[in-house]
């Protein structure tokens, strides 16, 4: 009968060991999944340094962030290749482009993708996409929280395509900035053949 109660008592502890050993591996598989999570949900580019493009979605909207090239006043490449056409609510000059300033040409359409360049410089940039163009999405871009249309178009390097954007150009034809310091074509009469006189 003692052996018996012995052995009662040594089967509940086992039973009641084995259960809390498979709780203990529960909690521990818990306590780590968050960490888990994080980890798959950066790429290994990303672990070494190295620069990558990440999309996802927020409220909604599709996002990309990541290092560019800037094309030229209004085209961004990602390094996955992805472009972002940044004319919509702006429109800027192209590359070719020239203005007339103190009574000599200058490289209108360089110096405003120059001022782009600079303005990214070597930042990680976010656009929201919110169409397409031919190959290229369209979106707002960011680098933090600068908006980079509205820059191109406060400081005179792109003009106001939308009527939201009009408070910034008003600005930049009043101080002269960029294109607004001289004579030039409007980006979208350029690109129609329309020329200054002797350009």
């Amino acid at each position: 009968m003692h052996t018996k109660k012995k052995s009662g008592i040594l089967l509940i502890w086992l039973m009641t060991s084995a259960l809390l050993f498979q709780n203990g591996l529960r909690a521990n598989a818990h306590a780590q999944a968050p960490d888990a999570k994080r980890t798959n949900q950066i790429k290994p580019a990303e672990t070494q340094g190295q620069s990558t493009v990440i999309r996802d979605r927020v409220h909604g909207l599709e996002r990309i962030t990541g290092k560019v090239k800037v094309l030229n006043a209004h085209v961004l490449v990602f390094d996955d290749g992805t472009e972002v056409e940044l004319n919509g609510g702006m429109d800027a000059p192209e590359l070719d482009q020239k203005g007339l300033a103190g009574g000599a040409f200058y490289p209108c359409g360089k110096e405003a993708a120059e001022f782009l360049r600079k303005m990214i410089s070597d930042q990680r940039v976010t656009c929201f996409v919110f169409g397409k163009k031919g190959n290229k999405v369209r979106g707002d871009c960011f680098v933090e929280e600068t908006h980079l249309e509205i820059e191109m178009v406060r400081n005179g390097w792109a003009l106001a395509h939308h009527e939201g954007m009009e408070a910034w150009q008003a600005i930049a034809r009043e101080k002269k900035r960029g294109l607004w310091r001289g004579e030039f074509v409007a980006p979208e009469r350029w690109r129609k053949g329309e020329r200054l006189p002797g350009e």
